[in-house]
């Protein structure tokens, strides 16, 4: 999903928490009561050029549904590309099977079987379906994500693997690596423990290495070199409070034969909605969101508080890691979307719940700094984005667009579906509308890849037909 490879052919034409406070006021103000004022950018919250089919700056190649397909909504899917430009989806199906689970308490429990599955389209443009993992116990939401080697060999990261006492559910951080027309499955995490050290709550016990329900949220990426990178959620035993609001954001690195593990934001109630870029040089972006609002001890007993918001953690070749909230109190129900390019820096796109407004943030100094532009203001869009760069840099976003207007909570079924977003070079967004039919919802769970030197990939669910949709666009 995340890389950012050159493409050999077209398919088709913590230290201390810094906080950067954001907004919706602080956009328009010259600075902020509560936080330090941040440089808005050039980015403009207007945009020109929607429209279906072709504009001057989009092209719809083609649409294509995953026949067959019958995803679980929950647990999400997945789209990638070659470097060839073929695309692959991942998505989970339910089974007849079910798992049997022991309880903390004592007894048993039965619990549903899901199937990891996989399309990857072939070279004469047919659709190859196959299964990844037939086993995996019932998961939750944002479960699976996936990207390609250099080589062209599909990755997928999941949350699988066995149930434990304490969750009746997958527990698990998985990879699957493509291997001829099958995949090899391995376990990248099963316990909370990392080795990391502890942070350890004001007057409580440290909790980082506490449990084994990990793999929730993963975030793959892979660069150039045939790094790898994935974030998850560790939450622990996966049912207390001090699970859920004490989870760590953890990041497996590494190759896809062998990784090392680090928590990276602990006990803070971070790792939700987890997203990761590998760029080029080793520097990892990730972006989550913290729910948690809990106290802390530093080494010379002072507390302090890591507050609930929407936080981008920088992780650099040399293993210094940088902390920042770039939205302070603000909730998310969207993947924090993440980006890298040469000599442009560090990118992360926000959905915000409660506003209903898109934001990009962009850091020009290895995450010390950030500084964010609007995308979307004025209207219900912006869910589930991703951000893809074309071969000279262009950076484009995909999401969900619901309705160009906030009169109503609901979505307008004739304008619901996918959006794209180009930046130009005045740092205006350029946008493009990929609907589909006046009377589904659409545009739910929006994914996107790079599938050319300046063409992308985009996966959605119609969720009034449970059909996976991919678009094929040009950005001109």
């Amino acid at each position: 999903m995340h890389s950012q490879r050159p493409f050999r052919a077209l398919w088709r034409p913590l230290p201390s928490v810094t906080s950067l406070t954001l907004s919706l006021s602080c956009l328009a103000a010259v600075g902020c009561d509560d936080g330090p004022a941040i440089d808005g950018g050039e980015g403009e919250g207007e945009g020109e050029g929607e429209g279906e089919g072709e504009t001057d700056a989009f092209r719809l190649v083609e649409t294509r549904t995953i026949d067959g397909a019958v995803p679980l909504v929950v647990p999400g899917f997945a789209v990638t590309a070659r470097p060839d430009g073929r695309f692959a989806v991942a998505w989970f199906e339910a089974t007849a099977q079910t798992v049997t689970c022991d309880l903390f308490s004592g007894g048993t429990i039965e619990g549903d079987v899901y199937r990891l599955m996989l399309a990857d389209e072939q070279p004469d443009g047919s659709l190859r379906t196959r299964t990844v993992d037939d086993n995996v116990p019932n998961t939750k939401e944002n479960a699976v994500d996936l990207d390609v080697t250099p080589e062209g060999d599909i990755v997928v990261a999941y949350m699988g693997g066995e149930v434990t006492r304490t969750f009746c559910g997958a527990s698990d951080l998985m990879m699957a690596v493509e291997d001829g027309d099958t995949f090899t499955l391995r376990a990248v995490a099963t316990t909370a423990d990392t080795g990391t050290a502890c942070r350890g709550s004001a007057g409580g016990d440290p909790y980082c290495a506490r449990g084994e329900v990990v793999g929730l949220y993963p975030g793959i990426s892979i660069n150039s070199s045939g790094d790898v990178a994935i974030a998850y959620l560790d939450t622990h035993f996966g049912f207390a409070d001090t699970d859920i609001f004490s989870s760590d954001l953890e990041l497996a690195t590494g190759t896809v034969q062998s990784t090392s593990l680090e928590s990276i934001n602990m006990e803070s109630g971070g790792g939700y909605f987890a997203s990761a870029t590998v760029a080029d040089d080793g520097t990892v972006v990730m972006g989550h969101a913290v729910i948690g609002n809990n106290q802390f001890v530093d080494a010379d007993n002072r507390s302090f508080v890591v507050e609930d918001g929407i936080y981008a953690e920088v992780r650099l070749p040399d293993g210094t890691l940088r902390s920042s909230q770039i939205m302070r109190r603000t909730a998310t129900a969207s993947r924090v979307a993440t980006g890298a390019f040469p000599g442009q820096g560090l990118f992360v796109a926000v959905h915000e719940r409660g506003d209903e407004q898109l934001l990009l943030f962009r850091s020009a100094d290895s995450g010390l700094t950030w500084q964010p532009s609007p995308v979307e203001q004025l209207g219900r869009t912006g869910r589930d984005p991703g951000i893809v760069f074309l071969d000279d840099g262009t950076l484009v976003l995909a999401y969900g667009h619901c309705r160009s207007d906030t009169n109503q909570d609901t979505c307008a079924a004739a304008e619901d579906g996918v959006r794209l977003a180009k930046q130009d070079s005045n740092g205006r967004f350029t946008r493009f509308d990929v609907g589909g039919d006046a009377e589904d919802a659409e545009g739910i769970g929006t994914d996107v890849a790079r599938s050319g030197a300046r063409e992308v990939v985009v996966v959605h669910l119609n969720s009034s037909k449970n059909q996976l949709i991919v678009h094929r666009v040009e950005v001109r």
